[in-house]
């Protein structure tokens, strides 16, 4: 099941937040992700929206979570697409033009 997410940021019951913001480093924007260590994570796919972006997040619970993202604008890329989390830690992914 995938929920569509008609705004820029997600907080989970959990704690954990995913939110899609424009880019610290200059690129399209960015995907930041803090995963909770007070409780467990919620796993699903979500689209998140920012302004005319839309990009799928997935979240995988496991021992670390693993955060797979994906632009859903064909000319554009997630970097990196997937990444694991540990409980506490945080992360950002660029959405981003490919380079070549």
């Amino acid at each position: 099941m995938i929920w569509l997410i008609l705004a820029a940021s997600l907080t989970q019951r959990g704690g954990d937040i995913v939110e899609l913001r424009p880019s610290s480093e200059g690129h399209v924007a960015e995907v930041y992700y803090k995963n909770s260590v007070v409780q467990n994570s919620m796993g699903g796919v979500f689209v998140l929206e920012l302004e005319e972006l839309r990009v799928q997040v997935q979240l995988v619970v496991g021992g670390d979570e693993t955060l797979i993202v994906v632009p859903l604008d064909n000319q554009l890329i997630a970097v990196p697409d997937r990444i694991d989390v540990s409980d506490g830690e945080e992360t950002v992914v660029q959405i981003m033009r490919p380079m070549f």
